[in-house]
């Protein structure tokens, strides 16, 4: 007889592992068993066969602390590596379109730095121009508070980068049931990597090269690049709460949000919409589910704080547009960006072109997710980060679809920002899925399309930042 040793019994009578006594009581006297990396193994244990591999990389306590230990070392230079090429060519693409003085929104962004420097006042998302004017040491030289918006920038892209190679390496291992090394751990982390190039198809729609359209990154508005990195975070930790609701994910959750509405609010919005329905559907009326709402409450108090300091207190230089707050607009700011001038109609179907541009326009954005969802199967379809990316970007495209702002900053478009947002963690979720699969199940017809259709979403991206600088405009 082999014991009580779980594995040993796996491995000579062949039949399926369950955490049952024998397994339980070694959870608990070993906290290093309690990892969540294992306690994934144990589901697929529960569903899928143990393979000789899987044995003897978990074959005790202690063999599995050097196991873990040599998969850190591997992965976390992967994403680390990943996260400073983005800072160097990050740095270099900010500070280029500063030099060049390329069309958006960094300009009027580093003004409202000097002038808040000057005047103690900044906008209600001021974290850019706070962090910018701390890290040039509060000097108002434009050369330095230039380098200061520039460092700011490049390390919310480095970090985004890092944070999205880290979700991927930590997503691929639970789908796939093993950690990735060598060539595949390169791919999961570059395929999570190119995420950050990714973009919409150009030139499909209306007159510009991108407005109309929800590409998964921008270049020219700074405030949504620092908010990346805390919106890829808040995702990926509260991703973990919903599968295991575990409160030290909920307190991640909260200072994420935090600084998220701080940069801006347009991700917490769509998270605001999702997350306490998520906890609902998973954990029905239970604590679980109540704690997720009571975050859900704190980050709306956020949010509310916010809207009175921006629409009600509005402190005079917070900021350049005028507007007295939010209204419904039913596809106004689309029409608006799709002709290249101000649609009047208080409903699309008064603008002739809009029933043929905007269903053009979301196939041309969200090209590569729409193909992976068709073409890869129950992999992808059922995937958890998948549904949950998704889901965002849905609220995401109704906030761009239906709202506005009133006034003169109607034009500005601040509600297309959260399209945008969650079209980035719609990316990343999906990309990680696909390769998972591709580990598991290999390569196909179906595979080598959805690959290809992700490959000219990243050139669409390069081809974009060449337009801009070319052209020095960003539209």
């Amino acid at each position: 007889m082999p014991g009580n040793d779980p594995l040993k019994l796996r491995r000579s009578y062949g039949r399926p592992l369950t955490t049952s006594r024998f397994w339980e009581p070694t959870l608990a006297r070993d906290p290093h068993w309690a990892q969540p990396s294992l306690r994934g193994k144990l589901a697929e244990m529960e569903s899928g066969p143990l393979t000789s591999r899987d044995v003897s990389l978990e074959a005790g306590p202690l063999r599995g602390r050097g196991i873990r230990a040599m998969r850190m070392l591997s992965a976390e230079p992967s994403a680390l590596i990943a996260g400073v090429v983005a800072l160097l060519l990050g740095g270099l693409l900010i500070l280029g379109a500063l030099n060049q003085h390329l069309d958006g929104d960094f300009q009027g962004e580093i003004i409202l730095t000097q002038r808040g420097l000057h005047t103690g006042v900044f906008p209600g998302n001021f974290l850019l121009y706070s962090l910018t004017a701390l890290l040039a040491g509060f000097s108002t030289s434009s050369s330095i508070i230039d380098l200061s918006f520039a460092a700011v920038l490049a390390i919310a892209i480095a970090t985004k980068v890092w944070v999205g190679a880290r979700y991927a390496i930590a997503e691929d291992a639970k789908t796939s049931a093993s950690h990735a090394r060598g060539r595949e751990l390169v791919l999961v982390v570059t395929a999570a990597t190119l995420c950050a190039l990714a973009f919409s198809l150009p030139g499909l729609t209306g007159v510009n090269y991108y407005l109309g359209q929800i590409p998964a990154n921008v270049w020219h508005n700074g405030t949504t690049i620092l908010l990346m990195p805390f919106a890829v975070g808040l995702f990926w930790v509260s991703l973990n709460y919903l599968r295991t609701p575990d409160t030290k994910y909920l307190w991640w959750s909260l200072p994420l949000a935090a600084v998220g509405i701080a940069a801006k609010p347009s991700f917490a919005t769509c998270f605001l919409a999702i997350f306490p329905l998520a906890a609902l559907v998973r954990f029905r009326l239970t604590k679980e589910t109540l704690r997720a709402w009571c975050l859900a409450v704190a980050i709306g108090g956020a949010l509310a704080l916010q809207y009175v300091y921006v629409y009600v207190i509005d402190p005079s230089g917070s900021r350049d547009g005028v507007s007295s707050g939010v209204q419904l607009a039913p596809f106004k700011v689309w029409g608006f960006f799709l002709s290249g001038h101000a649609v009047q109609a208080t409903s699309w179907p008064t603008t002739s072109f809009l029933p043929v541009a905007v269903p053009i326009a979301i196939l041309s954005s969200y090209a590569f997710p729409i193909v992976a969802l068709l073409l890869g199967g129950r992999s992808i379809r059922s995937n958890r980060g998948v549904q949950y990316a998704l889901a965002l970007a849905l609220v995401g495209l109704a906030e761009y679809a239906l709202l506005a702002e009133q006034g003169a900053a109607f034009a500005d478009g601040n509600y297309t920002w959260a399209a945008i947002v969650t079209q980035y963690t719609l990316y990343l979720a999906t990309i990680t899925a696909f390769v998972s699969m591709i580990r598991v199940r290999g390569w196909g017809v179906g595979q080598v399309v959805i690959a290809l259709v992700f490959a000219t979403n990243i050139g669409a991206g390069v081809s974009y930042i060449i337009h801009w600088f070319a052209t020095k405009s960003f539209l």
